[in-house]
């Protein structure tokens, strides 16, 4: 297997009600974009998404706005075969139309960002949804890695912020809860 041996992945339950679709089932809904036979070879034989179990971590090629300084993009899971909300079916339907290009999501951070696998170049992107000029604007995609294998091998163990540098630049923090 391609990823980090450092990297052990987990398999995610289904959402209540969702199916495993087969790989063809899938690319026929998703305009005829093929799904990778490498990321399909991460994915457990069953099809669920997964997720990491020390949590993951890239270093982009290109800082994203959410990076940060020390050009860390957290990864939570990659997508799976299912018609759920961790599927990758539901989650090209939740994006189209939002972003710039067809392209193929293939994980999120867990912040309602996703990476996407862009069919054309091969690249994956990191797509943000808070992006300044808008989550449509070509601004709101960053480099995170030249192809699905850079981005698989370069995957390690989420490693723990420092808090000086959580603290840095917030002066206050005020949380209303109703």
């Amino acid at each position: 297997m391609i990823i980090n041996p450092e990297i052990h992945i987990v398999p995610r339950d289904l959402d209540k009600g969702a199916a495993v679709l087969t790989a063809s089932e899938i690319e026929a809904r998703i305009n005829g974009i093929e799904l990778p036979p490498l990321l399909l070879s991460v994915l457990p034989d069953d099809g669920r998404s997964v997720v990491f179990d020390k949590g993951g971590e890239i270093e982009p090629v290109e800082a994203s706005p959410i990076a940060g300084d020390k050009k860390r993009q957290l990864v939570f899971s990659l997508f799976g075969l299912s018609d759920g909300q961790d599927g990758i079916l539901k989650n090209y339907l939740r994006l189209k139309g939002r972003i710039d290009g067809d392209m193929l999501p293939i994980g999120d951070d867990g912040l309602d960002n996703a990476f996407l696998l862009d069919p054309r170049t091969d690249k994956v992107l990191f797509w943000h949804h808070e992006c300044e000029e808008g989550e449509g604007s070509p601004k709101a995609l960053t480099e995170v890695a030249p192809s699905l294998a850079a981005f698989l091998s370069a995957l390690r163990p989420e490693q723990d912020f420092d808090s000086a540098e959580l603290k840095r630049g917030v002066k206050a923090v005020r949380l209303d809860i109703f």
